[in-house]
């Protein structure tokens, strides 16, 4: 089954939801005094398209079963980055990334800036949001490294021919300081 979903609006999915990753802090948030509110304009009448990425989107909670299948290409890349196996990470992304992204390009991106990826790390991961209809899920991953750091990141992941593949990640986070 060929996904949907076009890479730019993977992208763009990402961008949305990289904006939405809860960041672990010493201190609570500071508390809102009222709710903000927010003009919305009309769309044009000529537009024929919406720019919003997740428009008509109906994530739900994964089931266990899911959250199993969406996290093992996940699983299996992080393996793959602490083995220097490049060749097997980049055979976890969706073919819509890897048409989208050569695999130097790739090897780049995380060398620059994912370098905390190369290094072996506990994964444990947290809210997994599915789409079944468009067939693709969120799920939120943090990484402890040796007890020090902890890093977050929300992947977007789709099932393919190939099985459930990394579409893309949000940039890579300090979360909280690991125990």
């Amino acid at each position: 089954m060929v996904h949907p979903l076009t890479p730019i609006a993977i992208a763009g999915m990402v961008v949305v939801l990289a904006g939405c990753v809860a960041q672990v802090e010493d201190e609570p948030a500071p508390e809102q005094s009222a709710p903000v509110e927010s003009e919305v304009s009309e769309p044009a009448e000529d537009a024929t398209e919406s720019s919003d990425p997740l428009e008509g989107v109906n994530l739900v909670e994964c089931n266990d079963m899911e959250r199993d299948a969406v996290s093992l290409p996940i699983t299996q890349q992080t393996e793959a980055f602490g083995a220097g196996d490049f060749d097997t990470a980049y055979s976890m992304a969706s073919p819509s990334f890897r048409a989208a992204v050569p695999q130097g390009v790739f090897e780049q991106l995380i060398a620059s800036s994912y370098v905390p990826l190369l290094r072996s790390a506990d994964l444990i991961f947290d809210s997994c949001l599915i789409e079944r209809e468009l067939n693709f899920a969120t799920i939120d991953a943090r990484f402890n490294q040796g007890g020090l750091d902890v890093f977050g990141l929300r992947y977007v992941v789709s099932e393919t021919d190939e099985g459930w593949r990394v579409d893309g990640a949000s940039d890579l986070e300090v979360v909280g300081a690991g125990t």
